[in-house]
């Protein structure tokens, strides 16, 4: 598909010195400072969330108006930070958001008796929406105080004196430390093995052990009996705690759905969107049904609601996660969440969550509304264009510096030091190090080649990708280049699935390579 060509991004007459081409000399100066911006986010500022129908208003206004042609043609310099915003960041939002509805259902269900695994299950997918959506934050977006809030360190002596709060009924999720909240701290509550509760390797099949696990399992099953009943009696009351602490989560799921539904469709279907807004009325038929049902199916209606008690002694027959029972689990089973208020503090993190998701796709709205609405063509960059290019570079290399350094080399380093005692990654603790990885680069390589692999994909994506803009400025050879080189850091991420020192090292090696083919070539000649 042939795309119209970009508007020229020189310099204009009135531009300050700071926004002409960079040299490579500069961006190689420039590339330390991008390294130091790992120390703000150990900042502890707190904002604060809007309410979700402000976002949804918002959003729909802003967007609503864009033209149709504006989906498909590539972003104007001068839209640059408008354009990342509205096929960028609001897809990536709203799928978060339902990440984070589903983890919390999740989470509901476990803390009522159910098993671990899909609460773990649902807490891998929130992350991989959430790295996609953060691995190249937005202009005053994304702000380190709300990163910290959203995704921090996990700090395992912050997080036993808010399972403690949770114990005393004294939680207050929205004051707890950034060590103590966002999806670090839910890895920490999901991977972590309870105290008291042994990980061992169920007992051979062999006759010799057969008979002496026979004569424990005996006994154990009666304790775990008892403590399965005063588990579930017991697993209400904190829940039911919980969601006052959390603000209400349940009473708030419609406003969620609705923020969701909005958001979605502005971001997809900016022109079409304001015909569909009252569109969903199927709720019509659910009252003829009730109308209909009235004269002469009551009897079958009776017949039809009675299996609902036996459904519901079904689903309160279900067997339990083991450690809720008090039973012995099986390795890989564990999980503080097993107790009641570490499973109630899980249940105030992720209300803790949506809100902060909420705050950040009313923020995004904000922007949508204050900025110029995305056109197919314009007469000439304004003023500031080559900086929203800047930015947006900056964010890019920054992103791949951080993944690069923290991802890979930290490790390596540690590990070198501490001999044979493990590589220390990012999200080892749940297993998830390559989801990490393989997540923040889909993001770089979205942006940089336009191909975005399994996430939520934009209308505008080809827009954005540095390759696009190469190859309409001229520089195709170029724009081929970098599409090789990130083929190649495919390959090497892909190698590193082992998480192996050498893979390792193969990795950021062509993460360097293409960190420095971006710097000296692609930033300058974009400029």
């Amino acid at each position: 598909m042939v795309r119209p060509p970009l508007a020229s991004s020189s310099v204009p007459a009135g531009a300050s010195a700071r926004h002409a081409p960079a040299r490579p000399g500069a961006w190689g100066r420039g590339l330390l400072a991008l390294l130091l911006w790992g120390s703000a986010w150990q900042s502890g500022a707190q904002p604060v969330p809007a309410a979700p129908g402000a976002a949804s208003a918002v959003v729909v206004g802003a967007v609503a108006s864009a033209p149709a042609g504006a989906a498909s043609a590539p972003a104007l310099p001068a839209d640059w930070a408008r354009a990342q915003d509205q096929y960028w960041h609001a897809p990536r939002t709203v799928d978060f958001i339902r990440r984070l509805e589903a983890l919390q259902q999740a989470m509901d269900q476990h803390c009522q008796g159910g098993l671990v695994i899909p609460v773990r299950t649902a807490w891998r997918e929130a992350l991989v929406a959430w790295l996609r959506l953060s691995a190249v934050p937005g202009p005053d977006l994304l702000a380190p105080e709300v990163l910290t809030r959203l995704d921090a360190p996990a700090r395992a002596e912050l997080i036993e004196q808010a399972i403690e709060a949770a114990a005393e009924g004294t939680l207050q999720a929205d004051r707890l430390a950034p060590g103590a909240r966002g999806l670090g701290a839910l890895e920490w509550l999901l991977w972590t093995q309870p105290p008291g509760v042994s990980l061992k390797a169920p007992p051979s099949r062999s006759r010799s052990t057969a008979a002496p696990s026979r004569r424990v399992a005996k006994p154990a099953a009666k304790g775990a009996a008892t403590k399965s009943t005063k588990t579930k009696a017991a697993a209400k009351t904190p829940a039911r705690r919980a969601q006052l602490d959390a603000g209400g989560w349940g009473g708030a799921a419609d406003a969620v759905g609705a923020v969701l539904l909005r958001l979605e469709q502005a971001a997809s279907a900016p022109q079409g969107y304001r015909a569909q807004a009252s569109k969903p009325k199927p709720a019509a038929p659910a009252k003829a049904r009730k109308t209909n049902a009235k004269p002469a199916r009551s009897t079958k209606a009776t017949k039809a609601t009675k299996p609902s008690r036996t459904a519901a002694a079904a689903v309160a027959a279900e067997p339990v996660d083991p450690l809720l029972a008090g039973g012995r689990s099986a390795a890989g089973q564990a999980s503080r969440t097993a107790q009641p208020a570490a499973c109630r503090l899980g249940r105030a993190l992720v209300a803790d969550l949506r809100t902060q998701s909420l705050g950040l796709a009313d923020a995004l709205a904000r922007r949508l509304e204050a900025a110029p609405v995305l056109a197919v063509a314009a007469s000439a960059p304004s003023a500031t264009a080559p900086a929203g290019g800047d930015r947006l570079g900056a964010g890019w290399l920054e992103a791949l510096v951080q993944l690069r350094v923290q991802a890979l080399e930290q490790p390596l380093q540690a590990e070198a030091h501490k001999g044979r005692a493990g590589l220390p990654l990012p999200r080892q603790l749940s297993g998830s190090a390559s989801v990490d990885r393989v997540s923040r680069w889909s993001a770089l390589r979205a942006l940089a080649v336009g191909e975005e692999g399994g996430g939520p994909a934009g209308p505008g994506l080809q827009g954005l990708a540095w390759t696009t803009r190469l190859q309409q400025a001229g520089h195709a050879e170029l724009a081929e280049q970098l599409l090789q080189q990130a083929n190649a850091v495919d390959q090497a991420l892909e190698a590193a699935l082992p998480n192996t020192p050498p893979v390792l090292h193969q990795a950021a090696e062509a993460l360097a390579r293409l960190e420095q083919l971006v710097v000296r070539q692609v930033l300058p000649a974009l400029s």
